[in-house]
């Protein structure tokens, strides 16, 4: 079976606080093709805030598609203690979709 897949990344970088990446891989093989597309932009506010969001989509020939949207908040409390909180969206055709809401407190000893 030959598997094919080709794929295309850039990032750059606004400013010392603010960048953006991509990437699109399309692939094929003997019994289906497809396309992934992975979408990133990130904000540090300061040493302690940052934001970051990710877009997600995911399509075949086969008519099934997946799409993701995910922002993540990140507070550091202190260097080894993080607050962090996520929101994602999942949506997927044939219709479907999960709403997501994440809370958590990250430390070390």
């Amino acid at each position: 079976q030959i598997r094919r897949v080709y794929s295309a990344d850039v990032a750059y970088q606004l400013s010392s606080a603010v960048s953006l990446s991509g990437s699109v891989t399309a692939g094929s093989d003997e019994d289906r093709r497809y396309v992934s597309q992975d979408y990133n932009a990130s904000w540090r506010f300061s040493t302690k805030l940052s934001w970051s969001a990710v877009v997600t989509i995911i399509s075949s020939d086969s008519a099934s598609r997946l799409e993701k949207e995910v922002v993540r908040l990140n507070y550091q409390v202190t260097p080894r203690t993080l607050i962090h909180g996520s929101f994602a969206n999942t949506e997927t055709a044939p219709p479907g979709g999960v709403q997501s809401f994440q809370i958590g407190l990250r430390t070390g000893f």
